[in-house]
């Protein structure tokens, strides 16, 4: 009777378990040691879905701990989205890139593309939207407020907060298009991509575990992908993980 109870008791935690509960498992698991069972408990709060920066990034520190290196650097780019200027998630991303054999040089550009790039990165989309609406408001009251009520007003306030709404309405627009972009991570040891969406075309480079890729096409299984130098091939689906 007294194993029957607590088979119950085990069965109902389990069936009540909140997202939120799980998440605190997986830390207290994290903390003792049990990597496995961390993973297990983060796995199963997103399965609930559940999503946030910091269960994303706890997830890549024990795949990191566990050898994972693309599910390490995965999680960590999924943080990244969330967690712009955590400096925790960038480092430990850069750390873990360090694991991947491949080096994909972008073509050289102008310094000021990556001072617009750090610009537009400085916040999460959900921050530029935020910021966007809340622009919009203030640029709608300092109008109202100098028309209606204070002509003294100098006009380049309303002028200075409308330009930076238009701004952060930008921005927002441009991370939109660009968080739209489908990107994978490799997660096979090797991969050989193919000029063709079929097995028995011909290679065309090699891939390892942990690369980033842009994904340009979905097709039958297969995964067009792009490189940051420009190269282009045909991966299994099977092979990468989207971010």
């Amino acid at each position: 009777m007294n194993r029957l109870l607590f088979i119950l008791l085990v069965f109902c935690s389990a069936a009540f378990a909140t997202p939120e509960s799980l998440f605190e498992e997986g830390v207290d698991a994290f903390r003792q040691g049990n990597l496995e069972e961390a993973v297990q408990s983060w796995q199963s709060a997103l399965e609930e879905s559940y999503e946030s920066g910091a269960l994303y990034y706890n997830l890549g520190n024990a795949h990191f701990r566990l050898g994972h290196t693309a599910e390490a650097i995965l999680f960590y780019e999924r943080a990244a989205r969330l967690l712009p200027r955590d400096k925790d998630v960038t480092a430990n991303l850069s750390l873990a890139r360090l694991a991947v054999v491949d080096r994909v040089n972008a073509p050289v550009r102008l310094g000021i593309w990556d001072a617009v790039d750090a610009l537009r990165d400085f916040f999460s989309l959900h921050e530029l939207r935020l910021l966007f609406i809340w622009l919009g408001v203030t640029s709608a009251l300092f109008v109202i407020a100098r028309i209606l009520f204070f002509r003294r007003l100098h006009r380049l306030i309303p002028v200075v907060v409308i330009a930076f709404w238009l701004l952060s309405g930008a921005l927002f627009v441009w991370r939109a298009v660009l968080d739209a972009q489908p990107y994978a991570i490799i997660t096979a040891d090797k991969v050989d991509a193919k000029s063709a969406p079929d097995k028995d075309s011909k290679d065309v480079f090699a891939l390892h575990e942990g690369l980033k890729v842009c994904i340009k096409a979905n097709l039958a299984g297969w995964y067009n992908i792009e490189l940051a130098d420009g190269r282009q091939g045909w991966i299994p689906v099977a092979e990468a993980e989207q971010i």
